[in-house]
């Protein structure tokens, strides 16, 4: 079975689809951010909706704001 997991490989691939869509450097620079701060809170576990929910989850209970949540969400 196919483990969905985030590697670096995938971020880079990420990054250039965002710059092939014309997105401006600074939401280039905060989705790779985003996607980063996943990656690391999943440390090689697979990308599931309960890890998602999770990562919210974490968010909220750090006091992140609500638009803040939203916008790692997206990414």
């Amino acid at each position: 079975m196919y483990k969905r997991e985030i590697k670096t490989e995938f971020l880079k691939s990420f990054m250039e689809h965002l710059k092939n869509d014309e997105r401006s450097p600074a939401t280039v620079e905060k989705y790779m951010a985003a996607a980063e701060e996943f990656m690391l809170y999943l440390d090689g576990r697979e990308v599931t909706k309960e890890a998602v929910s999770n990562w919210k989850d974490m968010l909220v209970r750090s006091g992140a704001a609500p638009s803040t949540i939203n916008c790692k969400l997206t990414a």
